[in-house]
């Protein structure tokens, strides 16, 4: 009997000074928070053979406006040569589940997921009736580019002497969306001495780029 008790007093105080440790905080690639403002830098350049690079400009000023638990307005808008801004398009987000769903102009995309993991794979036009198109997490939890942790999806990054075809997005924890680049760009051709020199003759590139508040406060 005495043993029993023993036992159970022993069980008692190992329980009671178990300490519980928590895991890792998890990641935030995608934060959502009422009147959030994001500043990007947009340089879209498009190219040709018959003359030098068009190269525009611009930056896009992102405000999120709470709407519903998990539903917001994103107002866009777009700086003019004065560098004052004026509306250039409104979109919904949705948070359902895993899912964020931006709606723009009645298509809807999937544009990230929780939980991601290396390697995880998701269709960006699940709910529309669009040509699949699949994102693959390249990157995660990762520093680059001033981020302690970061996130990469990639639609395509396929480039050879003939062509480059590149669109990745990159997310920062805490921060979201941080760089976007879609190129799409053909190097000549047309002579031995051309091919493999790098030289563009037709396409364009959008890069898309995070910039602090305080450029324009």
């Amino acid at each position: 009997m005495a043993r029993s008790l023993f036992s159970l007093f022993l069980i008692l105080f190992l329980t009671a000074c178990k300490v519980i440790v928590d895991g890792p905080e998890p990641k935030n690639y995608f934060p959502l928070k009422d009147q959030t403002k994001l500043l990007y830098e947009v340089i879209n350049t498009t190219y040709s053979i018959t003359e030098a690079p068009i190269v525009e400009r611009y930056f896009l000023l992102e405000t999120y406006t709470q709407t519903a638990s998990n539903n917001y307005i994103i107002n866009t808008q777009i700086s003019t040569p004065d560098l004052s801004y004026i509306p250039f398009k409104s979109q919904v987000l949705e948070k359902e589940g895993a899912n964020y769903l931006l709606k723009d102009n009645g298509l809807i995309t999937l544009i990230m997921r929780d939980n991601l993991s290396l390697n995880s794979t998701f269709d960006y036009n699940t709910f529309n009736i669009n040509a699949e198109k699949i994102a693959r997490v390249t990157a995660i939890d990762q520093p680059a580019d001033g981020f302690a942790n970061s996130l990469t999806l990639t639609f395509q990054a396929d480039s050879s002497l003939i062509n480059k075809d590149v669109e990745i997005r990159k997310y920062a924890d805490g921060t979201g969306l941080y760089y976007e680049e879609i190129t799409h760009i053909s190097y000549c051709q047309s002579s031995p001495e051309c091919i493999g020199t790098g030289q563009i003759v037709s396409g364009s590139s959008y890069i898309k780029r995070n910039i602090p508040m305080s450029l324009i406060d």
